[in-house]
């Protein structure tokens, strides 16, 4: 898997999706995006038989996105930030 290397520009969220997606290609998780849940719009998830993992995908932290993330485990076996 290839870093991006900082070159003073910041790294959009849409670049650092693509790296996951392509981290877990041919991983035998299916991979949506863009995914509709009671708590809102998770950026990716992954599923693997039943298991279910959902990934926000940010380019930055925050306590809104940590509440994103924990509210997450409601409907997923598992919880990420990326």
């Amino acid at each position: 898997m290839e870093i991006a290397q900082s070159t003073g520009l910041e790294m959009k969220e849409s670049d650092l999706a693509k790296q996951l997606i392509n981290s877990f290609s041919g991983s035998g998780y299916e991979i949506f995006q863009e995914v509709e849940s009671p708590c809102g719009v998770t950026d990716i998830v992954l599923k693997h038989a039943n298991f279910i993992w959902s990934v926000e995908v940010k380019t930055s932290l925050s306590l809104s996105v940590l509440s994103q993330a924990k509210n997450n485990l409601r409907y997923y076996n598992f919880s990420s930030i990326c």
